[in-house]
């Protein structure tokens, strides 16, 4: 337990009326006195808890976006970092700075990567064969009843594929797990 809260214990223990001296409390414990007083009296909080008060997004929000965000993955559609500001906008109806999603990028280090994304052109090259377009329409039609996604909501369909937004080389937000498990690595 934290040397603070055990300090506070032990001044919340004594008998109702007995006296008690802030520094002879705050060496028993090792802690700072100014600090145990400020605690005690309720003048002061640990950081991490004021920290939690000036979060833009609720931490249980933050959760939840890194879950869609691995879900997006999943769907071969990463978002970019902007996707992931008007995301992080719309949940806490303030305007999210782009220095915002790097901070929450650090925090969520261990579950999200940023990469660039990989060059679909070549990969079509190399699946030119009637059977690959065969499996491709199958999973597409799948992945278009699965998600339940409208004809209005799809577009570009030419002779170089389908597309759900652009394709350029960008930055994309991925799942680090599945990013290095190869799972994926390009938008589609």
């Amino acid at each position: 337990m934290d040397p603070i809260l055990d300090a506070i214990a032990a001044i919340e223990a004594r008998e109702p009326g007995e006296s008690f001296s802030y520094r002879e409390v705050a060496k028993r414990f090792g802690v700072d006195r100014t600090t145990l007083s400020r605690r005690y009296q309720g003048n002061s909080q640990p950081h991490i808890e004021a920290m939690q008060e000036h979060h833009i997004v609720d931490p249980h929000y933050e959760k939840e976006l890194v879950q869609y965000i691995e879900s997006l993955t999943a769907r071969g559609l990463p978002p970019s970092k902007s996707m992931i500001k008007n995301f992080a906008s719309t949940v806490s109806k303030w305007e999210v700075l782009d220095r915002w999603v790097d901070r929450f990028l650090d925090r969520n280090n261990p579950n999200l990567t940023i990469r660039y994304t990989v060059g679909i052109d070549r990969d079509r090259q190399q699946a030119n064969t009637k059977e690959a377009y065969r499996l491709y329409f199958d999973i597409l039609n799948s992945k278009i009843k699965l998600y339940k996604i409208k004809a209005r909501h799809s577009y570009n369909m030419d002779k170089k594929g389908f597309f759900v937004g652009k394709t350029t080389k960008r930055k994309r937000v991925f799942s680090q797990q599945m990013y290095e498990a190869k799972l994926v690595k390009e938008a589609l």
